[in-house]
């Protein structure tokens, strides 16, 4: 497949696995390569989704490649040798669910410091997979899937940011549409919904039904004409947690994999 479109994943964590399985499903020509720092892992990963793409009927060309993303030589050369088009970053030295497998109290400790405690476990890994794309040489875009809303500004100030992030925001743009379908006695292929805001929002949206005291932007259009004014938009999203609530933790990263 000369036009196939070729797309790394660096990181074969449980995202990183979960968008490379969603990439090689399509009927679009593509190569994808799943690159992570255990043989045995990238191996499995890869097989797994090879077979049960084959299973589907899609041909897409599926590969796997090992690096550790501390050796920056090493993962320069691997983005070189495969030469892709799109990168996908899912680095982390510890994933945001980690901390939800504590026992209650644990967990409520450290989930009150926020945001603070999994800043340097995306940003190091994540320098370290740019500083090996710019070695590399490629011109590939590059997504990041860890923390964008901080480690792209910070990684920004020394001319390592990646290009976009995934924006979690998309995680809840699939509920707030169902919402307003029902509501509109629509199908959701006639609601677009339009969503501006922070990590903070995204993540609170879900669990409470409101953005507490941040800011967002909410438009919600129907056939293409804003409607966001004729509806009561606090009490749609007041039913997120209630009857449209959705599987989170580690089992939820289904809908950010999809969102990807």
């Amino acid at each position: 497949m000369n036009n196939a479109r070729k797309i790394m994943v660096l990181g074969a964590g449980d995202i990183g696995r979960r968008v490379f399985h969603e990439l090689a499903h399509s009927p679009n020509p593509r190569h994808v390569q799943l690159v992570g720092r255990d043989e045995e892992t990238v191996l499995k990963a890869a097989n797994l989704t090879r077979f049960c793409s084959v299973q589907r009927g899609y041909t897409n060309e599926v590969s796997h490649a090992r690096t550790d993303i501390t050796d920056v030589a090493r993962t320069a050369e691997r983005i070189s040798a495969f030469a892709p088009d799109i990168i996908f970053l899912a680095v982390s030295y510890q994933s945001w669910w980690v901390i939800s497998t504590l026992q209650q109290d644990a967990f409520q400790r450290v989930y009150a410091a926020n945001y603070g405690p999994w800043l340097p476990m995306h940003l190091v890994p994540v320098m370290k997979a740019m500083e090996a794309v710019r070695l590399s040489g490629t011109q590939a875009l590059v997504v990041n899937a860890a923390y964008p809303d901080a480690v792209h500004p910070a990684l920004t100030a020394v001319g390592l940011s990646p290009h976009i992030g995934i924006g979690n925001v998309a995680n809840n743009v699939p509920g707030i549409t169902s919402v307003a379908a029902d509501e509109l006695g629509r199908s959701t292929a006639d609601v677009e919904v339009r969503l501006v805001a922070h990590h903070y929002v995204s993540h609170r949206l879900s669990r409470t039904g409101n953005s507490g005291p941040a800011g967002m932007g909410l438009g919600i259009r129907l056939d293409g004409r804003d409607v966001t004014g004729e509806l009561d938009v606090a009490e749609l999203l007041n039913r997120l947690p209630g009857v449209y609530r959705r599987t989170g933790g580690l089992p939820g990263q289904t809908m950010t994999a999809s969102s990807a």
